[in-house]
């Protein structure tokens, strides 16, 4: 029996009776499904029941969350269709840190914490639901992705938008075309027609839509469809192609550091290898609250310390404020000189976004990231920021100017790719024309 007869089956047993929405998820072939739901749209009701259709030929399947709390709605669905199929042995454990049902046909359903990475490295699932997937971050859908490869496994998220990580949508976006690895769903508030029987139209959906009064807002958490800020400064960042939580700095080469001293807002320091014309950011210093020799006594005992060589700084670093300039106090207290130049904000922008930019050739960016540099990877729009207050760097919806907040490790990258690479033309930096004009003396420049 196929798995689509196994599901047929399950539903009318369990009397479950899937909208249209619903179907076009459970019918679906791809071993990889992203479902953005509306509240109340039903997406823990289907992911227990495409779990449910899976496990009745036996096998070892994960609920995994942020935390174990995060599995909760999955779980109490998935007891009740069980316990309707008489499929459970002995009685499920009663808490979900962690939580095991046994089956009768020799199957097993725990729950899984991502707060805790070392419990998704253990045998290998036959498939995994992750529950309120988009507050999982990118990392963790990574292990998981590493997980379903030994078994051909399968592998279902679910999750609302709202206060989602950023990867999240990224991928939806990315699934919804054909021939994809994966394919991604809405499963609106609207399609559950038991909660909102006049569906989009529905006299308590049009009240909410008139409460939260603003369509991206409303599209997201109502529509379950990805609404990312036009406002967002580096565009061509995304996780996919940018992040890597396996790069390493290679002890055969230097290190430079890339720094923007900070105290109520948050400093950061890059430490990063040149290897070629690519660059690596493989660590990061990322907080608020310290000052500039903090920073330097954390910094320099770092394991890749002794492999720094050279640096750059914000220019505002030789500004003195009662004390010493941190670019005085990096030089004093660490032993190196860095350099600071003034950088177009404009220019400088330009120039990340060339490095960003995948070649046509190789397919492959010239910058990329280690996964734990969650300050640099939130400015530019693809994790929730690791300091209260952070997130990611727009620009003015009016002025469309560069807004000067949450840019701390991006302008430190900007600084070290200015100094390192400079301005040319070959990395498109679009400058104004120049302008002549004759006079009595020949062509002058305007």
């Amino acid at each position: 029996m196929g798995i689509h007869e196994w599901q047929d089956a399950c539903f009318a047993s369990v009397g479950y009776k899937p909208t249209p929405e619903q179907w076009a998820v459970h019918r679906d072939d791809h071993r990889k499904k992203l479902i953005c739901g509306g509240f109340r749209g039903g997406k823990s009701h289907s992911g227990a029941m495409e779990l449910v259709s899976r496990c009745m030929q036996g096998g070892l399947y994960w609920l995994v969350g942020h935390d174990y709390e995060a599995t909760k709605g999955e779980w109490e669905h998935i007891i009740n269709f069980l316990t309707k199929l008489r499929m459970i042995s002995g009685r499920p454990s009663s808490g979900l840190d962690p939580g095991l049902i046994n089956l009768v046909n020799g199957g097993k359903i725990i729950t899984k914490s991502a707060k805790y990475p070392q419990t998704l490295a253990t045998v290998a699932p036959d498939g995994i639901i992750l529950c309120e997937a988009a507050q999982c971050d990118y990392e963790t859908y990574l292990r998981l992705d590493e997980r379903i490869v030994e078994k051909r496994a399968w592998l279902y998220m679910s999750g609302t938008l709202e206060y989602s990580e950023d990867w999240y949508s990224e991928f939806y976006n990315l699934w919804s075309a054909p021939g994809e690895e994966g394919s991604s769903f809405s499963l609106p508030t609207w399609s559950n027609r038991a909660k909102f029987p006049g569906g989009r139209t529905d006299p308590e959906m049009l009240r909410i839509e008139r409460a939260i009064n603003n369509p991206d807002r409303f599209q997201e958490r109502c529509g379950g469809v990805p609404c990312p800020p036009s406002t967002r400064i580096v565009k061509e960042f995304t996780n996919r192609i940018h992040v890597n939580p396996n790069i390493k700095y290679d002890p055969n080469y230097p290190v430079e550091i890339a720094v923007d001293p900070g105290y109520r807002n948050a400093c950061s320091v890059l430490a990063l290898q040149k290897l070629g014309e690519s660059v690596i950011v493989f660590d990061e210093l990322y907080k608020t609250g310290l000052t500039t020799t903090d920073i330097v006594t954390i910094i320099t005992q770092k394991p890749w310390w002794s492999l720094v060589n050279k640096g750059t700084i914000d220019i505002a670093a030789k500004a003195h404020h009662q004390t010493e300039a941190p670019i005085e106090i990096w030089r004093d207290k660490a032993k190196i000189s860095l350099t600071c130049n003034k950088v177009n904000e404009e220019d400088g922008i330009d120039v990340l976004r060339t490095y960003l930019t995948p070649s046509p050739i190789t397919k492959k960016p010239l910058v990329t990231i280690n996964s734990k540099c969650k300050g640099l990877i939130s400015e530019m729009g693809g994790c929730k920021s690791p300091i209260d207050g952070g997130g990611t760097w727009k620009r003015h919806p009016d002025t469309n100017i560069a807004i000067d907040k949450n840019n701390h490790s991006v302008k430190a990258l900007i600084y070290w790719l200015v100094e390192t690479f400079g301005y040319t033309d070959r990395k498109r930096v679009h400058r104004k024309p120049k302008t002549f004009r004759m006079s009595g003396d020949g062509l002058q420049e305007t």
